[in-house]
């Protein structure tokens, strides 16, 4: 439903469109520093999304901000649309902001690692793509925490592992195989903001196709010769 919700925003002059689920919204309730920012926050919802937008003027942003309100309602998307007025806009923001710091506190060794949080789809995909998503981590027992740039079409996901098991490595790149597969089947991009960097370089021959990453490997070689750049 927020998925949907993003692709309704983007259909009106929204300058942000940022996503935060019930498991980091749940982290925030214990921090001292950022509950006091939840003050907006209704209810216990699976995930809220937050929608910026701007004027010359507090009325002309309201409108626009009302508008979407009103084609929310009509797609019956959503249940609260708390209003934040420009003198509370920073704290709002700050709880959205603390989403991924709040993640590294969540308790014992399991926790919210990295290896698929940069897949970007186009938007019009973004809500078959996630419930694709969704599908595909339950088959590794996994409820993967959604965050971030609803309105770009990139999610940022990760789910929960702990890392000091031989076990769980090994689903780490289970899971960043599928990840790749999915995102190539909705021609999206599995590296949106980030980069590929170490964890996601092993799937750009998968993601480009051999004969572009060999072109890729000639560039490289053309530039740097005696591989003194990154090596291996």
């Amino acid at each position: 439903e927020s998925m949907k919700s993003a692709q309704v925003a983007m259909k009106h002059p929204a300058t942000a469109v940022e996503l935060m689920d019930k498991i980091i919204l749940d982290c925030t309730k214990e921090s001292i520093e950022y509950s006091k920012n939840r003050y907006f926050v209704e209810e216990d919802p699976e995930a809220i999304l937050m929608i910026e937008f701007r004027g010359k003027t507090l009325e002309e942003a309201m409108a626009k901000g009302e508008a979407l309100v009103a084609d929310l309602k009509a797609g019956g998307y959503g249940y609260a649309y708390p209003i934040i007025e420009p003198e509370k806009v920073a704290s709002a923001w700050a709880l959205r902001a603390a989403g991924l710091g709040l993640l590294g506190n969540i308790p014992g060794d399991p926790k919210a690692v990295a290896c698929i949080e940069d897949t970007a789809v186009d938007i019009e995909d973004l809500a078959d793509y996630i419930d694709e998503v969704d599908a595909m981590m339950e088959g590794f027992n996994q409820k993967p925490v959604h965050y971030a740039h609803a309105g770009a079409g990139e999610i940022h996901l990760r789910p929960i592992l702990d890392l000091k098991k031989a076990e769980d490595v090994a689903e780490f790149y289970k899971i960043s195989l599928a990840s790749a597969q999915l995102v190539k089947k909705y021609q999206g991009s599995l590296s949106g903001e980030h980069g590929d960097g170490r964890v996601r370089a092993a799937f750009i021959p998968l993601m480009v196709g051999e004969k572009n990453y060999e072109l890729f490997r000639r560039i490289k070689y053309t530039w740097d010769p005696k591989n003194i750049f990154n090596p291996g």
